[in-house]
């Protein structure tokens, strides 16, 4: 039964997870699978369908293809997002770390008064003893953005030299 019973004995109910890889299931078909997953050098990684061993097996089939690929379809289009993904996307993300710490920074979209709506860089580095990153953060105004451009246009050509000499290493780049 998919009760999510907590290690401190509270019963927390069904979550939306258990529920939706109940409706995807294909043993409710039927089908009982094997293979769907194998340990490479102590790595847990996914078995490409082709691979996996799938035979009809004996028990109750609950559902008719039909109605599997209805249930699919559906789940395809209602996607369980975390809702803040939603919300929006920050074209920085990942490519800003913080000055003082060298952690990635978040984003965060706020509003006032003065400035309206408005993003902010911020750093929420936590040291191992337990202090935080001294960095609170930075609104990226114009200013920031004007700079950020002039910096993506005016490639340094020292950069771009060294890019050309050792061009393998700088693949990412």
């Amino acid at each position: 039964m998919p009760y999510n019973i907590k290690p401190d004995g509270k019963n927390k109910g069904w979550s939306n997870i258990k529920v939706q890889r109940l409706l995807a299931s294909e043993i409710h078909l039927g089908y009982i699978s094997y293979g769907k997953t194998r340990s490479k050098r102590g790595q847990v990684e996914l078995v490409p369908e082709e691979e996996r061993i799938k035979v009809m097996g004996t028990h109750e089939k609950l559902k008719t293809p039909e109605e599997h690929e209805a249930i699919m379809e559906r789940l395809l289009n209602k996607r369980m997002l975390n809702p803040n993904w939603r919300k929006s996307i920050f074209p920085l993300s990942g490519l800003l770390y913080c000055e003082k710490c060298g952690s990635r920074m978040r984003f965060r979209v706020g509003e006032n008064k003065k400035q309206g709506q408005h993003w902010s860089a911020l750093c929420y580095h936590q040291y191992k003893d337990g202090s935080k990153c001294e960095q609170r953060g930075k609104v990226m105004d114009a200013d920031f953005f004007n700079v950020l451009y002039d910096r993506i246009i005016h490639v340094d050509p020292n950069i771009l030299r060294e890019i050309e000499m050792h061009g393998s290493r700088y693949n990412d780049t």
